[in-house]
């Protein structure tokens, strides 16, 4: 088992990594969840994760990973054009 305070130092870094604000993963998850159902845009993230389950390069990242994925990609954000996140 991981002592606690490791975790939460992995999980700091991993923030700083990535440039990103510190949160919850469930806050994160939920502020996905708000914003695709508020913007109508179920249906398309539904099938962009369906997609997303067959294929290889996303087998092993996290769920947080995938539906921020997910999301990007139906708001036009093209992995293979841009450099910069929406």
């Amino acid at each position: 088992m991981i002592p606690k305070a490791v975790l939460g130092l992995a999980l700091v870094y991993i923030a700083y990594a990535n440039r990103r604000p510190i949160m919850s993963l469930e806050d994160e998850i939920m502020d996905i969840y708000n914003e695709v159902r508020l913007k109508g845009l179920q249906e398309k993230f539904d099938k962009q994760i369906a997609k997303m389950r067959t294929q290889d390069k996303h087998m092993h990242k996290t769920a947080n990973e995938r539906w921020d994925y997910a999301l990007r990609r139906i708001k036009g954000w093209d992995p293979n054009k841009s450099e910069k996140k929406l």
